[in-house]
């Protein structure tokens, strides 16, 4: 079975490659318009790191990624 992945995937030409690709985007478009995007939640979070940095100076590593 662990053959079978590279013979799968040379299989694909690049049309075949282009639409998967395609359809990929596509999806993720559709998924983004029914789940909403992100922009106002990262813009609020950069707001609320640029708050920080100014007030307490450096921002401690772990809630760089919050």
């Amino acid at each position: 079975m662990v053959t079978a992945v590279p013979v799968a995937r040379a299989a694909l030409d690049s049309r075949a490659l282009g639409e998967v690709q395609e359809l990929m985007s596509q999806r993720y478009v559709e998924h983004r318009a029914r789940v909403g995007g992100h922009r106002r939640g990262f813009a609020d979070h950069s707001r609320f790191t640029a708050a920080y940095r100014t007030s307490y100076g450096r921002l401690p590593r772990q809630t760089l990624h919050t």
